[in-house]
C-alpha cells in the first residue's frame, strides 16, 4: 500500500513537473528604445517560451513594433533575444510608403538596434535593466529600460514536492528494517 502510494506521488510530481516545465518560460516582454537623431521611440512587445543558450527565442512575425512617429512605419524581419550567450538584436525594414524612415536609413531600407556591448547577453531574471543600444545606421548609443518578468515558480515547487516524496520514501524503507 505505502509503495503504491509512494508511486503516485512520484507520477504525480512528473506529470506537474513536465505541465509546468513547458509553460514555465512562456512570459511577456516590452523593450522601449528611446528617440534617437531621427529615429522615433519604438516599442518591441513579445512573448516567449525559452533564454536557453543557442536557441533565437522569438521569431520576427511575433514582435510587435509600435512608433510614437505616425509618419514612421517600419516592421521586424530578424530578432535574436539571448538570455545565455551574446547576440541580442532587432532588425527592422522600413515600409516602402514611409518617407521618414526611407530618408533616414537610405537605400538598404533597413536599420537594427544591437544590444551593446555585442558580447553581452539579454537579461533573462526579473528586474529592471538600463540597455544600451547601437542604432545601425547610424551607429548612436541609445540607453534604454528592459522589464524582463520573474521566471515561474512551479518547476521549483515541483522538485520541491519531489524532495519531500524521496525523503517519505527512504524514512518508510528505513523504518521497515
Amino acid at each position: 500500500m505505502r509503495k503504491h502510494l509512494f508511486t503516485s506521488g512520484i507520477v504525480a510530481v512528473a506529470i506537474l513537473l513536465a505541465s509546468s516545465v513547458s509553460s514555465a518560460r512562456q512570459k511577456n516582454y516590452s523593450v522601449t528604445i528611446p528617440k534617437v537623431l531621427s529615429y522615433p521611440t519604438t516599442d518591441f512587445a513579445f512573448s516567449t517560451n525559452s533564454f536557453f543558450e543557442g536557441l533565437d527565442s522569438v521569431k520576427a512575425s511575433d514582435v510587435r513594433v509600435q512608433f510614437d512617429n505616425p509618419n514612421w512605419s517600419a516592421s521586424v524581419t530578424e530578432v535574436r533575444l539571448r538570455g545565455g550567450g551574446p547576440g541580442t538584436y532587432f532588425k527592422l525594414a522600413c515600409a516602402p510608403t514611409s518617407a521618414a524612415c526611407m530618408k533616414q536609413v537610405g537605400p538598404a531600407g533597413t536599420y537594427s538596434y544591437v544590444l551593446m556591448p555585442e558580447g553581452s547577453a539579454a537579461p533573462s531574471k526579473n528586474g529592471q535593466y538600463a540597455l544600451t543600444w547601437d542604432v545601425r545606421p547610424p551607429g548612436d548609443l541609445v540607453q534604454d529600460i528592459l522589464v524582463a518578468p520573474e521566471p515561474s515558480t512551479l518547476p521549483l515547487l515541483a522538485l520541491g514536492l519531489a524532495g519531500l516524496f524521496f525523503v517519505a520514501s527512504k524514512k518508510l524503507v528505513f523504518n521497515r528494517s
